[in-house]
């Protein structure tokens, strides 16, 4: 149905230059009209008596009586051959148009301030549609926002309606599906659904992504009913803002379109990603090394790790240099390991509730757990309680874990691979990329595109693929938040080995993005970590597993202190994986034994199994397991270890031995044996004999389980153990930090003078530790 200059008929005296436009039912052409000023004419397809012409006619009818500076002015309307014309003033051009000039020059989108500025111009004019005329847009797009001079002005009135009306047949006919409201669909708009069209061109002009993913209108119908939007490409700010826009029920958006965008000018952030550096960060530790006599105890100030040789600056052109700090005397605790025998506190296990979980496997071991878990899982009714994704850079560890159990393998929307690339294909967009490490890891890429065991490696893959892991997040979280819609949170758990460098080296930025979508969804996200290190011996040739974990447990340390907001934010989806918050709630510390102890090893798997089976089933085992996790949050950050296995007898005589040792060997720590117990459980002589301070819990699971806890293991207790393995460790770890625009601190313990005086400490505390300063609670 297009038309040309030849074919055209316009009104007499009107000349049709070019056509500037085209849409679901029309074309606009620039225009001369009499005395030789250019207008915009628009023909609307089909005869005036057909649907299509019949609808814009009545929405000029509305709009002819309004007056305002911000709507495109109409000069006239007739009837010429059949079809309809529309005369109006001629604008420079649509903001689409505006946002693919800044594109084309290099930006992601328009600038923020001058997109706040044009969508103020259009808030205005569609809160003045409906104060005044209680009319509706109904088609706000960026097509149909005109930029003449230094403001916008809507146009295209297609689809206006009275909001008292009910005389109009279906939307649906010429709707924009893209920006459409929810109650759009159901053809029964309100006086704020333009603002949630008006929101979604805010999201799109500023970083050239929808909300919504649907390629048809069936898909974008479903999604804008349904689905959450995805806003993990805006700041914070502007999420929260977006976000309440972009409701489902308009009575929970503003209350104008004004409002909006006082509230993006308010309390939005810029859209650019901030750039912190090590002396506005917060509480970073490299801000406590200016008083270097406080108490060892306390938090842990010591001396930054140096950049070590070959280390280039950040690449992006941040003037990034650690502050110089006086050489201190560092050391490690004498390994006179002791272990106490505690009661389990007293639970009320009948408060105890699960909450919905998202059990996330990362890298090698990580996935192995996951395999571990799922095998127990499934065979359960928990597919709307237990939600599953699987991470890695190697796509053969993934397709084996995809297929690891036959009968229930795992779908494509659970799988998300994040492979390296070779160095050239990273080309000029590493410099963005690599602001936060030195660009030689580029360099170090090996040809079959594994990471080899090193964490700035497996970092480069996550951040490279972060919009990815954040789709992947988000779909799984929205997933079990939609099928447990009474849900006031949801958990989180990451399962990684500390030795490679996948899981090692992304699972801090996958639990801060984890986090990050609490914001998004409204709700509260809890994140836990189960870290599986492997036991080596001294001189083995892994030793870089030792290193990798050492490397690991100083990042865990001081990003549960501080977070892990660096010199050098990277760009875009990836700035995602930092905050200024602790990335986990918990983390449990669970030793492997080699892999030629295959027998004990499969135990452990097993022990995490039960684990996260208990607490994604047993409201009651949840509850317990909970308690245990508010005394280890009660001081300074310390690791957790479970062991658990179900009783095949009616009592705990027959108990594995390696569950009583939990392969914490070297370490102090308090231990605290339960049972959840079945009503049919007996507690033995076997059982008081071995845990004289066990406590029995009795819960209605079908079966009894007993578990060892061991709690307050000090980090630098396990970082004086694998020293032994390797005496230079720290420094071997420096080197494979995955970041260099933080100074992580040493892990190490300062000596200081016995003549300070030292608070006072628990009673396990040891000269030297990073205890806390307060007085910790004595378990029950």
């Amino acid at each position: 149905m297009a038309t040309t200059p030849l074919t055209l008929q316009l009104p007499d005296g009107y000349t049709a230059c070019e056509r500037i436009g085209s849409g679901g039912y029309g074309e606009v052409w620039r225009a001369i009209a009499p005395g030789g000023v250019e207008k915009a004419v628009k023909v609307v397809f089909g005869h005036c008596d057909e649907e299509l012409a019949e609808r814009e006619l009545r929405s000029l009818e509305r709009i002819r009586s309004v007056r305002h500076p911000f709507v495109i002015s109409l000069e006239r309307f007739e009837v010429v051959a059949g079809r309809l014309i529309i005369v109006t003033e001629l604008a420079d051009m649509s903001l689409d148009a505006c946002f693919r000039k800044h594109q084309a020059a290099g930006s992601t989108g328009i600038p923020r301030e001058e997109l706040l500025k044009y969508l103020l111009d259009a808030a205005e004019a569609l809160d003045y549609l409906v104060g005044s005329h209680s009319l509706q847009h109904l088609d706000i797009k960026p097509e149909n926002l005109l930029v003449v001079g230094d403001h916008v002005k809507l146009g295209d009135f297609g689809l206006v309606k009275e909001l008292a009306s009910r005389t109009i047949n279906s939307l649906m006919g010429g709707m924009t599906p893209l920006y459409s409201a929810p109650e759009v669909f159901d053809d029964a708009p309100t006086s704020r659904s333009d603002q949630y069209s008006l929101a979604i061109v805010y999201q799109q002009m500023l970083t050239g992504q929808l909300p919504f993913s649907g390629r048809t209108p069936a898909q974008l119908a479903k999604q804008h009913t349904q689905a959450e939007p995805v806003l993990h490409m805006l700041t914070e700010g502007d999420r929260r803002v977006i976000g309440r826009a972009l409701a489902k029920r308009p009575e929970h958006r503003f209350d104008s379109c004004r409002e909006m965008i006082d509230a993006l000018v308010s309390g939005g952030l810029p859209a650019v990603v901030r750039v912190a550096s090590p002396h506005n960060a917060g509480s970073l530790a490299c801000e406590a090394n200016d008083n270097i006599d406080t108490e060892a105890n306390s938090n842990l100030h010591t001396q930054p790790v140096a950049r070590h040789a070959g280390s280039a600056a950040p690449a992006s052109g941040l003037e990034w240099t650690p502050k110089p700090v006086p050489a201190l005397q560092l050391h490690y605790p004498a390994l006179d390991a002791v272990v106490k025998e505690v009661e389990a506190p007293e639970v009320d296990v009948t408060e105890g509730t699960t909450s919905p979980t998202l059990i996330v496997g990362i890298g090698g071991l990580g996935l192995a757990m996951f395999g571990s878990a799922r095998d127990r899982l499934v065979e359960l009714d928990t597919a709307d309680r237990v939600a599953w994704l699987a991470i890695d850079t190697d796509r053969q560890t993934l397709k084996e874990a995809a297929i690891h159990r036959a009968s229930h393998p795992l779908h494509a929307d659970e799988l998300v691979h994040i492979p390296l690339k070779r160095p050239k294909e990273y080309g000029d967009g590493s410099r963005d990329l690599l602001s936060w490490v030195s660009r030689r890891w580029l360099y170090n890429i090996p040809r079959s595109l594994e990471t080899r065991g090193y964490r700035p490696l497996g970092r480069i893959a996550a951040v490279d693929h972060a919009e990815t892991i954040l789709h992947g997040l988000y779909a799984k979280l929205y997933q079990l938040m939609s099928a447990n819609p009474r849900a006031t949170k949801l958990r989180v758990v990451v399962l990684a080995g500390t030795s490679g460098g996948t899981g090692s080296g992304i699972a801090i930025d996958i639990a801060q993005a984890a986090r990050s979508m609490s914001a998004d969804l409204d709700i509260a996200i809890e994140v836990d970590a189960l870290f599986a290190m492997p036991e080596r011996s001294a001189g083995s040739v892994e030793s870089l597993s030792i290193v990798n974990t050492y490397s690991l447990l100083s990042e865990l340390v001081h990003v549960q202190r501080h977070g892990n907001v660096g010199g050098a934010t990277p760009r875009g989806p990836s700035a995602r994986f930092e905050s200024n918050s602790a990335p986990f709630r918990s983390a449990a510390w669970i030793p492997v034994p080699p892999r030629n102890e295959g027998i004990d090893q499969r135990v452990m798997f097993d022990s995490v199994a039960e684990q996260l089976t208990l607490e994604a089933t047993s409201g009651e085992a949840a509850g317990v397991l909970e308690a245990f996790r508010q005394l280890a949050s009660l001081g300074d950050f310390r690791l957790q270890s479970f062991a658990c296995t179900r009783l095949r007898s009616r009592d705990a005589g027959d108990l594995p031995p390696n569950l009583f040792e939990l392969h914490l060997a070297g370490c102090s720590y308090h231990r605290a044996a339960f049972v959840l117990a079945n009503q049919g459980f007996r507690e033995s002589t076997a059982l008081r004999n071995k845990f004289p301070l066990a406590r029995v819990y009795e819960t209605k699971q079908p079966e009894s389980t007993f578990v060892a806890a061991a709690l307050d293991v000090v980090p630098l207790q396990v970082a004086a153990n694998l020293a032994e393995f390797y005496p230079d460790i720290a420094d071997a770890a420096a080197r494979l930090h995955t970041r260099d625009d933080i100074e992580w601190q040493d892990i190490r313990a300062r000596r200081v003078s016995e003549t300070m005086h030292r608070p006072s400490v628990a009673p396990m505390a040891m000269d030297g530790t990073d205890q806390p300063t307060l007085q910790r609670p004595a378990l029950v």
